[in-house]
């Protein structure tokens, strides 16, 4: 239905700017026959490239997701980072303490004791810890670049992967493992009944540095679904790869070009069948045009146009000299004698309203005699369609007896 009252709206325009004419008129044409292509190439884009919107839907719907998956990746390479590095801290406090003591406050040598069974104790976990971290990190990497290339099919099963990682029971392992060193080298540990201290603050550091890193929270469980391809979606591809093509570019989808390429082509072909209709009805006499419209109407319309309906009335007759087509001017003190020919064609008036010209003044090429110097003609300005008025002209004539000369 709208539809059909945009393609009447259109058909109306386009005949009324053929008869009428009319800057305002051909720009509301203009726009809506371009409405219309765009209208028509949408929903062909629509129905044509319906994978292509759906598969565009899901990105848009799973790209929150994504996002999320994407972090918790990062956030466990960082943290299998720290891991690294704190096992590396922790080994080399070891073998220190195995070697020649002194990694902890005051004059502590190697050998067994209490601080060597710490620190071989902290060194196993973050070995332990380092390795689990590596694992999650990798887990997580490829769980990342399968929800990327995931059909639609495929897409719940990497979702519900991507969720079970999130909430992997060794994220909170080595939370406690962390918080437990953490824990020791702050406050200190109980061995054989006896309490122990011994602050490392460089180790200390890297141990927070890697529980910070797996301060993760947990994906979404729901998978988003998808929404069903819509007009605006289809617009979108249209304009995106109107863009592409601007910019020299490969567009995202061809077919939406030629859907918008075929929809203006048959725009143009609708404006030109009104044109050749519009033509023909001229022709035949059954519409007439702008001028023939004025003409034949029964009151002025505008300023302009009554001076024109004016000179209608006032000038005598048309007239053929040189091939040319004449009017005359009629002098306002009267007297036949003194009427001259005035080539509308070579007028060089400019003011649409009535003028009066002392003959002397007026340019040669406007009248083909100039013997009464004092007579006042009044002369006005004829329409600026002179092809119509040749038309007309032509016409009239051709149904009259040719008038002759005045000298």
């Amino acid at each position: 239905m709208i539809a059909g009252i945009l393609q009447m709206a259109i058909t109306l325009l386009w005949s009324l700017w053929w008869r009428e004419g009319g800057l305002i008129v051909m720009i509301m044409a203009v726009a809506l026959s371009l409405s219309s292509a765009w209208i028509s190439a949408v929903f062909v884009v629509l129905a044509i490239e319906d994978a292509t919107l759906q598969q565009n839907s899901r990105s848009a719907a799973i790209a929150p997701a994504r996002t999320a998956l994407g972090n918790f990746s990062a956030s466990l390479r960082t943290a299998s980072s720290a891991m690294q590095t704190a096992a590396r801290d922790a080994a080399a406090l070891k073998l220190r303490e195995d070697t020649v003591g002194g990694t902890c406050p005051g004059n502590t040598e190697a050998g067994e004791g209490p601080r060597q069974r710490m620190r071989d104790r902290h060194a196993q976990a973050m070995a332990g810890a380092s390795t689990i971290a590596d694992a999650l990190a990798a887990e997580a990497l490829d769980v990342d670049f399968a929800l990327q290339r995931a059909t639609k099919e495929e897409l719940p099963e990497v979702f519900g992967r991507a969720v079970r990682l999130s909430m992997d029971p060794r994220i909170s392992a080595l939370r406690t493992t962390l918080t437990q060193v953490g824990i020791e080298l702050s406050d200190g540990w109980v061995d054989n009944g006896n309490p122990y201290t011994c602050p490392t603050p460089q180790f200390q550091v890297v141990v927070d540095v890697a529980l910070s890193a797996l301060a993760i929270t947990p994906l979404a469980t729901d998978l988003p679904r998808a929404a069903a391809p819509s007009t605006a979606d289809s617009s979108a591809l249209l304009v995106e790869s109107l863009k592409s093509l601007l910019r020299g570019e490969a567009p995202p989808s061809r077919p939406a070009l030629l859907a918008i390429g075929i929809a203006v082509l048959v725009e143009l072909l609708q404006i030109g069948l009104i044109s050749r209709r519009e033509g023909r009805l001229r022709k035949l006499g059954v519409v007439p045009d702008a001028n023939e419209s004025f003409w034949r109407a029964g009151r002025p319309r505008k300023h302009q146009r009554a001076m024109m309906l004016k000179l209608l009335a006032a000038l005598d007759r048309y007239t053929y000299f040189d091939g040319k087509v004449l009017v005359y001017a009629m002098p306002q003190g009267g007297g036949e004698d003194a009427r001259r020919p005035v080539a509308y064609f070579d007028l060089k008036l400019y003011n649409p309203t009535l003028r009066a010209f002392e003959l002397g003044d007026i340019d040669p090429d406007w009248v083909a005699q100039r013997e009464l110097q004092n007579v006042r003609f009044d002369l006005y300005k004829l329409p600026a369609h002179v092809d119509a008025w040749r038309r007309v002209a032509t016409r009239d004539l051709a149904a009259s007896v040719r008038s002759p000369i005045w000298g």
